[in-house]
């Protein structure tokens, strides 16, 4: 019930997060991206996230 509700709701924010073509944006919602890939999410997002940091070539 509730856990498959919230897990979809935190991929829709993690999707909607990640889809900025924005670096100034995607470092701002950064500290957010992280606690949604780390804490709440499948590890398969690990990955996008990573590319993501990648892209805008950002470091740590």
């Amino acid at each position: 019930g509730f856990y498959f509700v919230d897990t979809i709701r935190k991929e829709r924010e993690f999707e909607r997060l990640l889809s900025t073509p924005s670096k100034e944006v995607f470092v701002k919602n950064m500290g957010r991206i992280e606690e949604l890939t780390y804490d709440h999410l499948p590890s398969a997002y690990e990955r996008r996230f990573l590319d993501k940091k990648r892209e805008f070539r950002i470091k740590s």
